[in-house]
């Protein structure tokens, strides 16, 4: 835990200690979930009851911060469970995340699975920045492919205005861009996949990002739920329901009910047809050798960095794609004030 007082083995300073120093001595980033799990698991690991040690962090918290905590210690001094108190107070648990603190309360690993959690948010605000920007790409192609060639059908005549010429061009890109947000979306809903969901599986390198985050999610709480000691069938459906991708949900559910029937693992999530073959590999291995929950782990990571891999060279073609749509409509412009010269042209040949 640092500097703080509720643990003997010396430690790097904390990231509350540093909040506690003089602001003019260093510039400092918002506190964020992550960090704030991470000191919770140090809480924990240090063997101090969590109500008292959350109100010794309340100095050293900035102030929505101090409000949550405080409202955590006041549910844990009341009797509730940490998953409780977690889940009931903003920013909350997802249901993968709340499965996961609930079951290693009961197998004495929650300071374990708080690191886990911790990792696993600062994994996922990471991921959503880079989304945002692979983001830009398909909008600008979509726009390139079906906006401009109605925008030069549209303004051959020279009849338009030229603020209504700009707004035909830009008010298309912002509905295609709520459009992808929308599907996005679409996945955490719980129910079926909604058929529309294949136009992301569709889009290069963002489809494939998007699939490999669920895989790497799902592969990630599954071995932290069999870590705690949930039988297979049990922590296979909690960590699918927990996934934001419903393909997962629905195949899985189904999947599982063969487990009865004395099949493996790597069976069953081969049957889903989801999982990638490296995927199906790594956690056949694990099966064989008696380490499923390690090679879960590390199936979880391959697939976290390859779908990083995938939204960054996703994000490289955004410039690209904003090059080629100004080309597009600088051809379009150039072809519209062009086209008396051509009809001039032509009339002269049929003359």
């Amino acid at each position: 835990m640092g500097r703080l007082p509720i643990s003997g083995t010396p430690r790097p300073p904390s990231m509350l200690w540093c909040l506690a120093q003089p602001p003019a001595k260093s510039r400092h980033e918002p506190v964020t979930r992550a960090e704030i799990l991470r000191e919770v698991a140090a809480l924990v690991e240090a063997g101090v009851p969590l109500d008292r040690g959350l109100r010794q962090l309340l100095p050293h918290l900035p102030a929505p911060w101090r409000q949550t905590a405080g409202r955590w210690a006041d549910r844990i001094a009341q009797g509730e469970r940490l998953a409780d108190a977690l889940a009931a107070e903003p920013p909350g648990l997802d249901e993968g995340d709340r499965a996961l603190v609930e079951a290693a309360e009961l197998s004495g690993r929650l300071g374990p699975c708080l690191h886990e959690l911790a990792h696993a948010a600062e994994t996922a605000d990471r991921r959503r920045r880079k989304l945002h920007t692979a983001l830009i790409y398909p909008v600008l192609l979509f726009h390139g492919a079906a906006v401009v060639p109605s925008f030069l059908t549209y303004t051959q005549s020279g009849a338009l205005a030229a603020a209504f010429q700009i707004a035909l061009i830009l008010i298309p890109g912002y509905l295609i861009a709520a459009g992808l947000a929308v599907l996005i979306r679409l996945r955490r809903r719980p129910g079926p996949p909604h058929p529309a969901l294949a136009l992301l599986d569709a889009l290069p390198l963002l489809g494939r990002g998007l699939r490999l985050a669920a895989t790497s999610r799902f592969c990630g709480i599954l071995a932290g739920l069999l870590d705690s000691g949930l039988r297979v069938e049990t922590a296979l459906v909690r960590a699918a329901e927990a996934t934001d991708d419903p393909r997962i949900r629905e195949r899985v559910r189904a999947a599982s009910a063969s487990i009865a029937q004395g099949s493996g693992l790597c069976a069953i999530l081969a049957g889903t047809g989801f999982f990638d073959d490296t995927t199906l590999t790594i956690v056949q291995g694990g099966e064989t050798s008696g380490q499923l929950p390690e090679a879960l782990r590390r199936a979880a990571d391959k697939c976290e960095f390859t779908a990083n891999q995938q939204l960054d060279r996703a994000a490289l073609l955004a410039p690209v794609a904003c090059y080629l749509l100004a080309v597009l409509i600088a051809v379009a412009q150039i072809l519209r004030m062009l086209a008396p010269l051509f009809n001039t042209f032509q009339n002269v040949l049929d003359t």
